[in-house]
């Protein structure tokens, strides 16, 4: 094989593993440990409603495209979803404690546990399917 169709097959096996990973189920609940900090305890409290923690900063490219799809799903979820944003740069001992290594970087929260995690920016359609697991459908 020359050169440019090694090039291509690369890109096309990282494009499938992408797809790969965003479609798979998502791993099992993991009990969440807390910060003790009084800001994150009032955002979070001991609601029963799935929470939504967006790890995001004010520069990022990435998280200013998804801040709309954030919203719409707000709007469609009401008061079945509570979306809580963390900057970054603010509170660099949150994303410290919950080992953020790159943002956007979406957790949810349920019951006490985090059931889904992940990193990485997100349409609505694929917003939706994340907070699916914890929510239904809106």
């Amino acid at each position: 094989m020359n050169r440019s169709t090694l090039l291509v097959v690369g890109i096309f096996m990282a494009a499938l593993l992408l797809a790969y990973s965003r479609s798979q189920i998502p791993a099992a609940p993991v009990p969440l440990v807390a910060p003790q900090d009084p800001w994150f305890q009032d955002q979070i409290g001991d609601t029963k409603t799935p929470v939504l923690l967006d790890f995001s900063a004010s520069w990022c490219g990435p998280c200013k495209q998804m801040k709309p799809h954030l919203k719409e799903l707000q709007t469609a979820y009401g008061e079945r979803l509570k979306i809580v944003e963390i900057d970054v740069d603010e509170r660099g001992h949150l994303s410290n404690h919950f080992h953020i290594s790159g943002i956007p970087h979406l957790i949810l929260l349920k019951d006490g546990m985090i059931v889904n995690n992940d990193v990485g920016g997100r349409g609505y359609s694929d917003l939706v399917r994340f907070v699916a697991v914890a929510c239904g459908e809106p």
